[in-house]
């Protein structure tokens, strides 16, 4: 069975296309890493099991900037970070509602506390 011309070139156009999708894509800043991770409640100190949270809150860190994505907005929030390597720490407040992001500068190592306008903290590290 011979096929008409046309349908070799959509095949070939076709692995064309497949092949590019496949080519991975080249970060706009290779020069600065970025983390992130989700900010975790502070472990229950009592014995009573606690009831799994619904919010999930993320952190990006690209080098010189926390940007916090929540799921469930929370109010104005405390940020306060320590850098265990220097000692350093940095204490600021924001409001959840709008894409936060707060300047902090370059930090190799840190741990973040966020505490909500209800009083939840939450805690991560890098």
């Amino acid at each position: 069975m011979k096929l008409p011309n046309s349908i070799p070139h959509l095949l070939l156009t076709f692995s064309l296309i497949a092949l590019m999708g496949n080519i991975p894509a080249k970060s706009q800043s290779s020069s600065t890493p970025i983390d992130s991770t989700i900010l975790l409640p502070k472990s229950n100190t009592s014995l009573r099991p606690k009831v799994p949270t619904r919010q999930m809150i993320t952190c990006t860190y690209d080098g010189d900037t926390l940007y916090f994505e929540f799921l469930i907005p929370e109010g104005t929030c405390g940020l306060y970070l320590y850098n265990p390597v220097n000692g350093e720490t940095i204490s600021t407040s924001f409001e959840s509602e709008e894409s936060p992001y707060v300047h902090v500068g370059f930090h190799s190592s840190a741990e973040i506390t966020l505490t909500t306008e209800g009083g939840i903290e939450y805690y991560t590290e890098w």
